[in-house]
């Protein structure tokens, strides 16, 4: 039987990011479908179109902080709440821009949050990402 293949959602405004994540995303052989979303409304949406149907959902959003609209940290109290009505639990990792403290500190007192890296994100930790899903 193949391994399962992940399913990634970017969640990110800069176009720039989302391509060269969308493209080391598809250097890592785990990984089988990426979806990228240049808004979080847009995330949202599609996880509640699909909000009972496992295989549809991600199993994983790779998550900026910074929107113009709502931000990264306003998904994640939202999100939080909205986990107990999906098909399956989906982790977050956050990658971005901010070197502050304070915001690595927050993320990690969010239970879904699994991981924070800074841009520009590596291939190795891509694979690192996808190899603790495993263990999420």
């Amino acid at each position: 039987m193949a391994a399962k293949k992940f399913h990634v959602f970017i969640v990110d405004d800069d176009p720039s990011f989302r391509f060269i994540t969308k493209k080391l995303c598809e250097k890592e052989p785990s990984i089988g479908r990426i979806e990228d979303f240049e808004d979080i409304y847009d995330a949202l949406r599609q996880i509640m179109l699909h909000k009972k149907s496992a295989e549809n959902l991600p199993d994983v959003i790779l998550l900026d902080l910074n929107f113009p609209t709502l931000n990264g940290w306003e998904f994640l109290e939202g999100f939080v709440d909205l986990q107990v009505s999906l098909a399956k639990k989906i982790p977050v990792f956050v990658i971005s821009s901010s070197l502050l403290n304070s915001d690595r500190a927050r993320a990690k007192e969010i239970d879904i949050v699994k991981g924070f890296f800074s841009k520009p994100i590596t291939l190795e930790q891509v694979t690192s990402i996808m190899q603790s899903l495993d263990h999420v």
